[in-house]
């Protein structure tokens, strides 16, 4: 039988970037005077779908957003971007049991770049990044067809509400994980298969598959 196919998203699953994002996402939406941040729930709307979705549903224009992504590009580089506690030692764990990729929308340099300060890079065999195309859906498909892989035996693993939809629209398991953005309720609201509190978890999860 095939390894199982786990495809992360990255930012709020694996690297731990969202509060240095989100206040340079929060900083560039003022400085281009959108007005439609009036809360911190409405910074957190914006991840309700795909956030290059979110952008465009409120009106930001492309070129913004794609200044936004050069930015976060730059934060990159310009700081040191940490893991999740026990994100390290998940990889190990599962190391030889599954084949993991990335669907995200963040950027392929960015992923790769975070990757590679933690050697992590040699455990994904494909990086999905939203420069390549902005719906994940496709993007699972594309795995999937690569794969040959039953969709019963593929696993998308986010922390928001948008990743928990993209799953089942792509027709695969959608696993929640509460050390991101979105909360458990909401996870649960957005019809996740399985909701996990922790790397651990997640690991022993996989070990039953």
């Amino acid at each position: 039988m095939k390894k199982p196919l786990l495809i992360f998203d990255f930012d709020g699953v694996i690297a731990d970037s969202l509060n240095l994002y989100q206040q340079l996402v929060y900083d560039r939406l003022i400085a281009l005077e959108y007005n439609f941040l009036q809360s911190p729930e409405d910074l957190q709307a914006l991840f309700e779908t795909n956030v290059i979705y979110g952008f465009q549903k409120r009106g930001v224009h492309q070129h913004h957003i794609n200044e936004i992504l050069l930015e976060l590009d730059k934060a990159s580089e310009t700081n040191h971007i940490s893991l999740f506690e026990g994100i390290p030692e998940f990889f190990q764990n599962i190391e030889l049991k599954t084949t993991n990729s990335i669907v995200s929308s963040n950027t392929t340099l960015t992923i790769n770049r975070i990757l590679t300060s933690h050697s992590l890079t040699s455990h994904f065999t494909d990086i999905l990044g939203g420069d390549g195309a902005t719906n994940k859906v496709d993007r699972i498909h594309f795995l999937l067809e690569k794969s040959s892989l039953e969709k019963n035996r593929t696993f998308y693993i986010g922390d928001t509400i948008g990743d928990m939809k993209e799953a089942k629209l792509a027709g695969i398991t959608a696993i929640g994980v509460t050390w991101g953005l979105h909360s458990e309720q909401k996870l649960r609201d957005a019809r996740a298969d399985y909701i996990l509190h922790s790397p651990k978890h997640l690991a022993d999860f996989i070990h039953t598959l």
